[in-house]
């Protein structure tokens, strides 16, 4: 009996301890928020992917008693990133989201991006911006800076794009995806299609943006997964979720992220996770 309430007590003070320690993070479904300010011209914006929200898509559970691990927290408490200010870009993604398009979440993103908040300076107000992006995400903010080049002919801007469908995804071709489009007339899971209309013309646009140069100062990395979601020990391995020909389209030569599939690809455990150490090195 005594064994088994030391077990419980310490079972309990483990949990106790792995709670008290968790990361800041906003509520689930909260976007578009300052995660960390510093008086400073540079901002790292974070943009999640479709269905995820700033709260989960960066964020790394814990395990055997050890807190999870959150990615904005990690580069907050890095003094290699000490001269950014961290921002948690959002928008609205759900399957009740129905029409509202990647068109759509770029206006609600770019409109948050120039708000000021309580007196303080906006996103844009900075003059060095990078956007993190996972999945969808790179696809919201290439159509963002492509329909408001004005906004950023004077910045620095870096574009790190992770498990980005610029192509589109086979996975969102597929039968199921498709039939979860029409019962749910989700625009997204349309759009996000291999060769879309809505991707092929924004490829063609982003491209053109690059070749004219008309944000000078922008610079871009793309990276990609290395493995579908699950793994199958003795059966062929499934196709990634985000394949290297749609995930690297501009920026050169793709990083594959070793060990990653399409979600840890953004959820770094620790510092060496291969996501860290690829946008450092940006």
């Amino acid at each position: 009996r005594t064994e088994f309430q030391l077990k419980l007590t310490s079972d309990f003070m483990s949990g106790i301890g792995q709670y008290l320690n968790e990361p800041r993070r906003p509520e689930e479904g909260k976007n578009n928020i300052w995660y960390h300010r510093r008086d400073t011209d540079r901002v790292i914006v974070f943009v999640h992917g479709v269905l995820s929200h700033s709260a989960g898509c960066w964020y790394c559970s814990g395990h055997d008693g050890q807190p999870g691990v959150y990615w904005p927290d990690l580069l907050a408490n890095d003094p290699e990133f000490r001269q950014y200010s961290i921002y948690l870009g959002g928008y609205f993604s759900e399957f009740t989201s129905r029409e509202f398009g990647v068109s759509d979440a770029a206006d609600q993103l770019f409109r948050a991006l120039d708000r000021h908040d309580k007196g303080q300076k906006s996103v844009f107000d900075h003059t060095t911006i990078l956007f993190v992006c996972h999945s969808t995400g790179g696809v919201v903010v290439r159509y963002l800076l492509e329909s408001n080049v004005e906004t950023f002919v004077d910045k620095t801007v870096g574009l790190v794009l992770i498990a980005s469908p610029s192509y589109g995804s086979r996975w969102a071709s597929s039968m199921t995806l498709r039939i979860v489009g029409r019962i749910y007339q989700h625009s997204v899971a349309r759009e996000l299609q291999w060769a879309s209309p809505i991707l092929r013309d924004l490829d063609d646009r982003f491209r053109t943006l690059l070749e004219d140069e008309r944000i000078p100062r922008l610079a871009g990395a793309e990276a990609c997964e290395n493995h579908f979601v699950f793994r199958r020990r003795y059966l062929p391995p499934l196709p990634q979720v985000v394949k290297k020909e749609s995930a690297g389209r501009y920026f050169g030569r793709t990083t594959m992220l070793p060990d990653t599939d399409h979600f840890t690809s953004v959820k770094p455990a620790s510092r060496d996770h291969p996501v860290y150490t690829f946008l450092s090195d940006f």
